[in-house]
């Protein structure tokens, strides 16, 4: 299982509701009320690195994917909050581009890479003044990490949904789940986890990384 380190690569760098060097503490996450308050750190500054209980990691980590940070969560969330941040990636690439001088009706392939950079997957002229434009443009950067988060949770929901509906099919033709067992480990590295969120996003970010793709408007 992919573990992720760092979360804010979904957070504004001025969005104070995540502070500098956060981690998840060990143990199991209580009620929201509870895990606010098991809160350890004093105010935020620069060079404070803040230990938080599961709950309040998650609900961090929830508003800064654009979601709610408390409350029930469904896929339709995540779908609407990737949707969202979609039209504002596609109006900024498209803008970039033309600021650029590049073929406005060039297709993109989008992605984060290892290091959490946005990467194209094209070869062409001008390659890499559009991706150090895309990196350093604080709202698509954001925009592009939040909706590539979302849509692998809901993507990573789907293949598990597509997966449990067979589970002669699903056992037999996957190699990754090696029976029914496989698929109760996955689920308890979630429930267990100290950030449940968290999990599943590295989960999903493993199994399902998601790849945009730019089709301008003919």
């Amino acid at each position: 299982m992919s573990v992720i380190t760092d979360t804010s690569v979904y957070s504004a760098t001025n969005n104070p509701y995540l502070y500098s060097g956060e981690t998840a503490a060990a143990g199991t996450a209580g009620s929201t009320a509870e895990t606010i308050e098991s809160e350890t750190a004093a105010a935020p500054t620069d060079a404070v690195s803040v230990s938080l209980s599961g709950g309040v990691a998650d609900a961090r980590l929830r508003e800064n994917m654009g979601l709610n940070p408390t409350g029930r969560l469904t896929l339709g969330d995540f779908r609407a909050a990737a949707d969202t941040r979609e039209e504002i990636v596609a109006a900024k690439l498209g803008e970039t581009m033309a600021e650029l001088g590049l073929d406005p009706g060039m297709e993109l392939s989008l992605s984060v890479d290892a290091d959490y950079n946005i990467a194209i997957a094209e070869s062409f002229p001008g390659k890499a003044k559009l991706q150090k434009a895309l990196n350093e443009d604080p709202e698509f950067e954001l925009a592009y990490k939040q909706m590539t988060a979302n849509r692998e949770v809901a993507d990573y929901a789907d293949s598990l949904t597509r997966k449990s509906a067979s589970l002669v099919s699903f056992m037999s033709d996957d190699a990754s789940w090696e029976d029914i067992l496989s698929m109760a480990r996955k689920y308890d590295d979630i429930k267990s986890g100290a950030a449940g969120l968290t999990s599943l996003l590295g989960m999903s970010k493993t199994q399902n990384p998601y790849t945009y793709t730019y089709t301008p408007e003919a």
